[in-house]
């Protein structure tokens, strides 16, 4: 009898994990460990390598795929460029590799060969750039270099092998994080020319060439972050702050919503400078590094996570169920709630569009309903999360008057 409750209680632990999402250890990096390392995905493999890699400087050019099939790393060409410094991105069936002294390299999977294309033309930058590829053309930009932090942006045609500057990014920044969520780009976290450390995020429009606000990200401001986009979301995480406090939360940002929820921590070791890179809906973070009484710790585990959104369709009889009407309302809200499990952690929190919490209602049992006064609430937009311990539901809401 014992067995069995034991057993019954791992399995609602497990489901209930899954709910939330999951990180899984995989093979470690194949190379020595190392921090701000380039990474581009082709045909479904992963590369990575260059940046600061512990020992002797010749390990700093390492390059090594990443097989997530067979969960295998293998031995590539060494990157033909000093490689403290470098960034990349991938277009089509080719990496590209950017130094900071502006030399340009193209990477063919297929031969495993480097090929020197024609440099860069704007600013060199010495530190925190950021790089992205979108809809066939590749992105560089912001960073610092020994006069300035930039702003400036930089598109890549790989047709004609030409540079063409785009409008600035509206503030001048360093260690940046850039991702790409459903062929539209997005800048956030990083320092400025202040040295204020930021939690901002912008959403790049590639045809009018405009950069747009969108919400803050409601996490700790931070810089040298880390993420990935699976299931047209995207997922940032790590980094450092203010307080020089090495982090290993990670969030979920839904820009249909345009909202973040936090999901559960990186299972590995906090760190700044890592790498992440998506493949198969399924996101990654390796490499990365902390320090701990001035000693610096370089890291090669790689961990991948497997979101809500991938679970088979069957699994949702055991995840947290809400739902909240009218929507738009007026004078007030009811929220239906189902819990898989009971907890006196139960609560449904709303917040603006700031991320500033402004109600909590707390729960009781594992079904019911409770109904929010919104008649001396501002009328705009809300969401609302419904929380158990570590795991998040998350939906918009709409006052009007």
């Amino acid at each position: 009898m014992k067995k069995s409750i034991i057993l019954l209680i791992i399995i609602i632990c497990s489901l209930n994990l899954f709910c939330q999402g999951i990180w899984t250890q995989k093979a470690d990096y194949g190379g020595h460990a190392r921090a701000g390392a380039i990474v581009f995905v082709i045909n479904n493999i992963a590369y990575v390598g260059a940046g600061d890699a512990e020992g002797p400087i010749n390990n700093d050019y390492e390059f090594w795929a990443y097989d997530p099939s067979a969960d295998e790393w293998s031995e590539k060409a060494n990157v033909p460029i000093y490689t403290f410094t470098i960034y990349g991105f991938s277009i089509d069936q080719y990496g590209y590799a950017i130094g900071s002294l502006n030399e340009f390299w193209r990477y063919d999977p297929v031969s495993d060969q480097w090929m020197q294309k024609n440099n860069f033309p704007g600013p060199v930058r010495h530190s925190g750039a950021i790089t992205f590829s979108l809809n066939g053309k590749g992105y560089y930009g912001l960073g610092e270099n020994d006069k300035s932090i930039l702003k400036d942006i930089w598109e890549y045609d790989p047709v004609s092998d030409q540079w063409t500057q785009k409008n600035d990014f509206p503030t001048c920044k360093r260690a940046a994080l850039a991702l790409v969520i459903n062929n539209q780009a997005y800048i956030g976290f990083g320092n400025t020319d202040t040295l204020l450390v930021t939690k901002d995020f912008w959403k790049y429009d590639q045809l009018p060439d405009m950069w747009i606000k969108k919400c803050d990200f409601p996490g700790s401001a931070r810089q040298f972050a880390t993420g990935f986009s699976i299931n047209d979301k995207g997922y940032a995480g790590t980094g450092v702050d203010e307080n020089f406090n090495y982090k290993n939360d990670f969030w979920e940002y839904d820009p249909v919503l345009d909202h973040w929820t936090q999901i559960p921590n990186l299972s590995g070791h906090t760190r700044q400078a890592a790498v992440g890179f998506s493949i198969n809906n399924k996101g990654y973070v390796t490499t990365g590094y902390y320090d701990q009484l001035a000693t610096v710790y370089y890291l090669k585990d790689l961990w991948e996570y497997t979101s809500t959104t991938s679970v088979n369709e069957n699994s949702s009889n055991y995840c947290n169920h809400i739902k909240c009407y009218p929507n738009p309302a007026t004078t007030w809200i009811a929220f239906d709630y189902q819990l898989f499990v009971n907890t006196e952690k139960a609560v449904i929190q709303i917040s603006d569009t700031k991320g500033q919490v402004i109600h909590i209602i707390l729960l009781h049992g594992l079904q019911g309903q409770s109904v929010w006064d919104i008649r001396s609430i501002n009328p705009g937009v809300y969401y609302y999360t419904l929380k158990t311990g570590s795991s998040f539901k998350t939906g918009k809401l709409v006052i009007t008057k």
